[in-house]
């Protein structure tokens, strides 16, 4: 049975807002699945690359994980975005499409876990990826949570981390 990803208005809203970039950006969202439902909670950006290739931040990315190794009943979508600056450079074709590359990094993603998500957010739409055909709905009725936003948060303290802006540029 085919996964549904539920995506709170608030969240959509700023997934798309992060389209508008120059550079791309990747990030983890997150979700305590509920039967077939996956209701994403709020997301965490790993990384800010150029138009075409974001590598992740490796202190961001050890955050994300040790968030998990304490809260194992959370669940994640991956995404990246391919933002106006990729379209611009690339070509129409990837305001609507995964790239061959990004496919291959996705497949290899799914060979060592067959839960595997991963949402590509552009301007014009946002599509998800997964084994079993994932279905996306946005909902207005459903609320962001704060809970993981502050766990991570006391874990990069606890770090000496600072979680604040990856430099961005509009």
């Amino acid at each position: 049975m085919a996964r549904k990803v539920i995506l709170p208005v608030e969240l959509s809203r700023r997934l798309d807002k992060l389209t508008r970039l120059r550079e791309e950006v990747k990030g983890v969202l997150f979700y305590q699945q509920r039967g077939e439902y996956c209701p994403l909670e709020t997301m965490f950006m790993t990384a800010v690359g150029d138009e075409g290739h974001v590598q992740a931040i490796p202190e961001r990315l050890d955050l994300v994980n040790e968030f998990f190794r304490r809260n194992p009943q959370y669940g994640y979508v991956e995404f990246h975005t391919h933002s106006f600056g990729t379209i611009a450079r690339y070509g129409p074709y990837y305001a609507r499409n995964f790239s061959s590359g990004d496919m291959d990094s996705l497949r290899d993603k799914l060979d060592h876990d067959e839960r595997y998500i991963h949402m590509l957010v552009t301007p014009e739409t946002k599509l998800l990826w997964g084994s079993d055909n994932p279905e996306l709905i946005i909902r207005s009725d459903f609320p962001i949570k704060n809970h993981v936003d502050l766990a991570i948060g006391i874990i990069a303290r606890n770090r000496g981390i600072n979680i604040g802006s990856l430099g961005a540029h509009s």
